[in-house]
């Protein structure tokens, strides 16, 4: 079940980077992007919380305070940074395009 998770993530971060051909509406993609990032900066918060407040530390506590947290902190910052950076531009109103078309006919006629 981890692994079908991280295939999954693997594909739509590297689908939204334009690395691997997309396959399925580009909302979707979009929307597994922001999930994984969500999932990542979650973990990573969550972990430096729940280590931060233990009182024996334990060698995961330590290892998750030096660097599971911390990467996972980065890896979602970065996803997240994806996320915004690859947004599709907004369709423009198409209005004026077709009034300018009409004023085109209309002038020569």
């Amino acid at each position: 079940m981890a692994t079908a998770a991280l295939g999954a993530a693997a594909y739509a971060t590297a689908a939204q980077a334009e690395l691997v051909p997309q396959v399925g509406p580009h909302r979707l993609v979009r929307q597994g992007v922001w999930g994984v990032a969500g999932v990542l900066l979650l973990r990573g918060t969550a972990g430096l919380v729940s280590s931060s407040l233990t009182r024996r530390p334990t060698d995961f506590t330590r290892w998750d305070l030096a660097l599971y947290s911390p990467l996972c902190l980065t890896l979602g910052g970065l996803t997240a940074y994806l996320a915004v950076s690859t947004r599709a531009p907004r369709r423009q109103d198409r209005r004026p395009a077709i009034r300018r078309l009409k004023d085109r006919k209309n002038r020569g006629s």
